[in-house]
């Protein structure tokens, strides 16, 4: 088969950044890199897609995920929407995040949190708009209005939503299955755009938990104390809480 190729026909192919060019795989979207080489030499780009938006599919965000490439993101505002828990300011700040930094939207209806990602997304004002979002009641129209957004903005948006989420489509740049382990997470690829899906690797997130985990049982603390002796007759606990109250 005779192929031909022109400096217009690459320079054309250069512009459709939805086209997957398996000879040549051009990096030229822009990412933020994950801060695990593992994870980043599975993605396509290399890093945590900017102007789209990444759909995490797991039971909570784990920050140790995201703390890294956020950091690089830095100076600028984290928003959270709807966030089931809020994450402890300590933890974020010992890791760099201060306080100030971060924006909460929390029980608002859907169209509201829709609302306020739309805009802050657009207005790319943000290092990173998270949002969770419910298996029901999102439209493929809402997604992809949010996924415009963060392109004018080149904004980096995710989307975390549970698991079963993932028998629906989605127009998500990237999308990861997240399943807990006993110091991590194991990720699975749905999709990527540009690239291959179907991946699985695991992220250590908490080493000191899978050495604590796996330390022979003769290295685990034990109680040195003296076990305090035992009256010859039982006593109710009740009786011996109210006794050692009163003599307190």
């Amino acid at each position: 088969m005779h192929q031909a190729s022109s400096p217009q026909l690459e320079q054309l192919l250069r512009q459709r950044t939805d086209l997957w060019r398996a000879r040549s795989a051009i990096r030229s979207r822009p990412v933020v890199a994950t801060g695990f080489p593992d994870l980043d030499a599975a993605l396509h780009d290399g890093g945590w897609p900017l102007g789209a938006s990444t759909e995490l599919l797991a039971q909570g965000l784990n920050w140790p995920l995201v703390l890294p490439a956020l950091l690089r993101r830095l100076p600028g505002h984290v928003l959270l929407i709807n966030p089931p828990l809020l994450p402890s300011a300590t933890y974020l700040a010992v890791h760099g995040l201060a306080p100030e930094q971060l924006w909460v939207l929390r029980d608002a209806s859907l169209r509201d949190s829709l609302w306020a990602a739309d805009l802050a997304l657009r207005a790319g004002c943000c290092a990173l708009v998270c949002q969770w979002l419910p298996v029901r009641g999102v439209t493929d129209r809402d997604l992809r209005q949010l996924q415009q957004a963060a392109s004018r903005g080149d904004s980096w948006h995710l989307l975390v939503r549970p698991p079963a989420a993932a028998a629906q489509a989605a127009p998500a740049a990237l999308r990861l299955l997240a399943e807990p382990r006993a110091d991590g997470l194991a990720l699975t690829l749905l999709k990527q755009r540009g690239g291959w899906a179907g991946q699985q690797l695991s992220l250590t997130l908490w080493p000191e938990l899978a050495q604590r985990h796996t330390a022979p049982v003769e290295t685990w603390p034990v109680h040195l104390e003296p076990l305090p002796q035992l009256p010859e007759r039982a006593v109710p606990v009740r009786s011996a809480v109210l006794a050692s109250l009163v003599n307190a």
